[in-house]
């Protein structure tokens, strides 16, 4: 079968099926292509919240399954390959956050948006990069703990100087007044102003790929709308 040919198959059957194809930005243009929505990780989420799909495949990693199934508690997700993981959101497990907690009993836990439901549930509040700033200067503690892009965090820490951040990086707590870091540091909050995300399969690939590969990508589509007992879903 062509790409063409499977990509009408997969639309036959996500209707006959009911469910509804969530693509991050960096999907492939054969997975976009058969993709109801298209964005990041929250706006899916949102968009997936607001479907009359009883169903939800998302093309992505696994945090971002979990926030849609976080905001569409009666609907199945499924997430295609359960082995696809975010390092960032990976880097740091539920032990290690406690244990900052601790040290840091005072702080006010901020948990971006790319982070595992498990640490979700230990931090004080969850925000997406354009919603940081403002939500970080409306709290009312002005000892924040970052979790768990420095870099970001970082960004933010620019934003309002009057605050303090402590910053979770490879293990290592960075705490600094944020006027202090950018007097030695300005200019190098980002790396070429972008972030890398590595990916572990296919359907989680930004790159040009070869066509055997777009084929696999787009398979795993058919494979997993086809099967009703899939091995990764959110109940």
């Amino acid at each position: 079968m062509t790409i063409a040919e499977i990509q009408q198959e997969i639309l036959r059957m996500k209707k006959e099926q009911d469910v509804c194809i969530l693509a991050h930005a960096y999907q492939g243009q054969e997975i976009l292509e058969v993709a109801d929505y298209m964005g990041d990780s929250y706006g899916l989420s949102v968009q997936a919240s607001k479907s009359k799909c009883s169903g939800v495949i998302m093309c992505g990693v696994r945090f971002m399954a979990e926030t849609c199934k976080i905001l569409s508690p009666d609907k199945k997700v499924w997430l295609p390959n359960p082995a696809a993981g975010c390092p960032m959101a990976e880097q740091l497990d539920l032990e290690s956050l406690r244990a900052l907690k601790a040290e840091y009993p005072d702080y006010t836990v901020v948990a971006y948006i790319n982070t595992t439901s498990e640490l979700k549930t230990e931090c004080d509040v969850c925000v997406t990069s354009s919603s940081a700033v403002e939500i970080c200067s409306h709290l009312e503690n002005d000892k924040i703990l970052f979790i768990p892009d420095p870099n970001l965090g970082r960004y933010v820490a620019e934003q309002l100087p009057e605050k303090t951040f402590a910053f979770y990086h490879h293990s290592t707590i960075v705490l600094c007044q944020a006027t202090e870091y950018i007097k030695v540091k300005s200019g190098n909050l980002w790396s070429n102003g972008k972030r890398v995300n590595p990916l572990s399969s296919p359907l989680n690939s930004a790159k040009k790929v070869p066509v055997n590969s777009l084929l696999t990508s787009v398979r795993y589509l058919v494979h997993f709308i086809v099967a009703e007992a899939l091995s990764t879903y959110f109940k």
